[in-house]
């Protein structure tokens, strides 16, 4: 009897283990802040959805989604009864006037999934931010450095800038904004692209992207045409 009783005690006691060791302690404060992405401001009223997922072999599924609303000063917390098995959240911020950078494409930008933990910081961005943040974004790109080969290669250097050029032409809508795309990239890409050869201009005509300067470039770099 003895041994059977603890035979039982042992299972117990390796189930109670199990069971602790599938908490998800960190979330036992699950509290943060969402804020503006530009201004870094605590943003009030905004609701917050959580939704606590189950991790799979073959991808995840949501357990459930609960819903916050941040404070004045932009405070948003969950329960852990709430939290407690999730092993991994995302954590979704809405408000009027506002959009979700997730949904942004920004570039060099990554939002989420945030691992198991309830985030301590939650963004949102103001609908008059959104172009700018875009168009900055593409503009880090133009400028990045290209990693390799070493050394000049024009048609690389070309494209490097063009591609961020294409896309922003795609997003600058109001004059402002078209005037920013020329001062940050007419001068530029038509130094490069006064380095290139003949061969590499055929390949440019024929790229998949369209990237002939006389076409797509020249045009809209003259203030008198605007062609986008």
């Amino acid at each position: 009897m003895k041994y059977f009783v603890g035979i039982l005690v042992c299972v117990a006691a390796i189930v109670a283990l199990y069971w602790i060791g599938n908490i998800n302690w960190s979330n036992l404060d699950a509290n943060g802040v969402v804020q503006d992405y530009v201004t870094k401001q605590p943003i009030a009223g905004a609701k917050l959805t959580l939704d606590c997922r189950e991790s799979h072999w073959h991808g995840s599924t949501s357990i459930r989604t609960v819903e916050a609303v941040s404070s004045q000063d932009g405070r948003y917390s969950f329960r852990f009864a709430d939290s407690w098995d999730c092993d991994w959240v995302a954590l979704i911020p809405e408000k009027e006037g506002y959009k979700n950078p997730l949904g942004l494409g920004l570039p060099n930008t990554i939002f989420g999934p945030f691992g198991g933990s309830v985030p301590k910081y939650s963004w949102l961005v103001a609908n008059g931010d959104e172009t700018r943040l875009r168009l900055e974004g593409w503009l880090a790109n133009a400028r990045a450095v290209r990693p390799s080969p070493a050394g000049p290669r024009p048609l690389e250097d070309y494209m490097m800038v063009f591609r961020p050029f294409s896309e922003s032409k795609l997003i600058a809508t109001d004059p402002q904004d078209i005037a920013w795309v020329r001062t940050q990239y007419c001068e530029r890409l038509t130094e490069l692209y006064s380095k290139t050869s003949p061969q590499d201009r055929e390949r440019l005509a024929n790229s998949a992207y369209g990237a002939a300067y006389e076409i797509h470039v020249g045009p809209y770099c003259k203030p008198e045409e605007g062609a986008r």
